[in-house]
């Protein structure tokens, strides 16, 4: 068993976590915006950049009340179809949207080394034809990507793991720039995020000391501690890889080719960062064991419940976090290591879920809040079990 670590002083971390939560606070209370003016704003904005929305297709995207950004098919001058992406104002979106347009440049410039090193990769990236800066608004025109969605959603879970580990495989093939893996600094002041053992470390500790302290027992909130710290290095001994960090059904655009093939373009990058292999399939197989636990739901969450069969995860999705396991984790190389960070890294996102929704106080949130916490019990058990 590796050697036990020491975790931070929490008092240590005191002032990092403080600025942390204040930039978490000012971020959220700028999301919300009146759908209307949004709307308003960004039709204006697309209209003067000399793009004509396609009003016959629906938005890409609903975000309800907190709407962070208008995305919509269009077309240009000369009639070619694009996407246009404009950023809320005056909100955290706009540096989303900034962070997307230059992640594009990054992984597209990856992904060309890597074709012309001779590495067969079938994955494709947004196309950039164009950005929009307009006063407080901000926008990304990327040429337009057709998904087939009822195709797309009739995907079996084995379907699914295989397509997920093709994406999954073909973005670990990339290789990280030095220049990202030498970033200093908070990692959330990062261009890229990177993402280490420490790392994660300091997010559990501050993902503890938040909500959760008043739902997890002391005891328990002591064990998830001395899990991560015991487990640090063993997450600092698998390479450091692009990971999305936002991997599911809304953002894998699936077009089948006349030849019965399938193109894949992964879309939606503001969130990539750099991590260990397992840690989109963590969120992955945490989305995946949400909907089956609203068993017995009423008209009351039947709106979530189709919202999240939208993004492909459907009552039945569980069985996507079994296939998993039995086809990616349990045959890995690393065995035993490779289960224990894998489980790390799923009870870290359910902690980051917990977390989004722990404040809000509408049914559903609570609904998630009590899954999550279900879920996360569930894999500190695995991880006793194993060690």
């Amino acid at each position: 068993m590796p050697k036990k670590e020491e975790l931070p002083n929490p008092a240590a971390q005191q002032a990092d976590n403080t600025f942390h939560q204040a930039s978490v606070e000012t971020i959220e209370s700028k999301f919300e915006i009146d759908p209307q003016v949004l709307n308003r704003k960004a039709v204006e904005t697309i209209s003067a950049a000399g793009y004509e929305i396609d009003e016959a297709t629906a938005p890409y995207k609903l975000f309800g009340s907190r709407n962070r950004f208008f995305i919509r098919k269009c077309r240009d001058s000369e009639n070619n179809e694009v996407v246009v992406k404009i950023a809320a104002p005056d909100s955290s979106s706009v540096g989303d949207v900034e962070k997307e347009t230059m992640t594009i440049s990054i992984v597209q410039n990856a992904l060309e080394r890597a074709r012309s090193a001779g590495k067969q990769l079938t994955i494709h990236f947004p196309e950039k034809v164009g950005e929009i800066r307009a006063g407080e608004m901000r926008g990304l025109v990327t040429r337009f990507i057709q998904d087939d969605k009822v195709a797309k959603q009739h995907l079996s879970a084995d379907d699914r793991v295989h397509m997920l580990r093709r994406i999954i495989t073909d973005i670990q093939q990339l290789d990280v720039p030095d220049e990202i893996l030498r970033q200093q600094g908070p990692h959330w002041e990062q261009q890229i995020p990177v993402k280490t053992g420490e790392v994660h470390v300091n997010q559990i500790v501050y993902a503890l000391e938040g909500m959760l302290s008043e739902i997890l027992t002391p005891e328990e909130s002591g064990e998830i501690r001395d899990i991560f710290a015991q487990y640090k290095a063993l997450i600092d001994t698998f390479p450091l890889r692009f990971s999305h960090c936002d991997m599911h059904a809304e953002n894998i655009m699936y077009e089948l080719t006349p030849e019965s093939s399938s193109r894949i373009t992964l879309i939606d990058l503001e969130a990539l960062c750099v991590d260990n292999e397992f840690s989109d399939w963590a969120m992955l197989a945490t989305l995946s064991e949400v909907a089956p636990k609203f068993g017995g739901y009423d008209e009351e969450v039947a709106d979530f419940v189709e919202e999240i069969k939208r993004i492909g995860l459907d009552k039945d999705s569980a069985k996507l976090g079994a296939a998993i396991e039995r086809e990616v984790i349990i045959p890995h190389p690393r065995g035993k290591d490779a289960k224990i960070v894998y489980l790390l890294m799923c009870i870290e996102s359910c902690l980051d879920k917990f977390t989004d929704v722990s404040k809000k106080t509408d049914r559903i949130s609570q609904i998630l809040s009590e899954v999550y916490v279900e879920l996360l019990r569930e894999r500190v058990r695995k991880i006793r079990e194993l060690s």
